[in-house]
């Protein structure tokens, strides 16, 4: 196993542990909120597919629809499964940021105790305890983050020397 796989794998494990310890009660939690217009909106998009590109209230993001609409073909109406699949979101966000803080040039340590922290972060929790709220900004940043840094070459310029 090369140092790179080696380096991921332990983050990975590092953070599975941590969201683990720290979120799972959540599990437990119902459907909260606003979380009940979410889940019908989704419902909707089942039996009419144009709800999924409709607004709720005018409140546009259609990737929370599809998201729950994934949400409710394999979990029904088991509000554990739905955090279930933000836990997993979580932490897949966490890795991406690991992997972009990586590719920016933090050491593999650092980079472990960037993903460590932001995925324990106390700004974070609002995310976990909804059944939505887990595809906003606050997941979705980072994920894009570490996609646009790991995928999208950086432009060198002959004239600045930037990479």
């Amino acid at each position: 196993m090369s140092g790179s796989s080696r380096w991921i794998l332990l983050t990975a494990v590092a953070v599975f542990a941590l969201v683990s310890v720290l979120y799972s009660p959540v599990l437990g939690h119902e459907l909260r909120s606003d979380d009940f217009q979410w889940v019908q909106q989704a419902h909707r998009a089942q039996v009419e597919p144009a709800q999924l590109f409709a607004d709720l209230d005018s409140f546009y993001r259609p990737l929370n629809t599809w998201s729950l609409l994934v949400d409710r073909v394999i979990w029904g109406s088991n509000p554990a499964g739905y955090h279930l699949t933000n836990l997993f979101l979580h932490m897949l966000a966490a890795l991406g940021l690991a992997v972009a803080a990586r590719r920016v040039g933090l050491s593999s340590i650092a980079s472990s105790v960037v993903a460590v922290i932001w995925a324990a972060s106390p700004f974070t929790v609002p995310a976990m305890t909804s059944s939505l709220t887990s595809l906003t900004t606050g997941t979705l940043s980072p994920v894009t983050g570490a996609w646009l840094t790991v995928e999208m070459p950086l432009m060198t310029s002959p004239s600045t020397g930037i990479r």
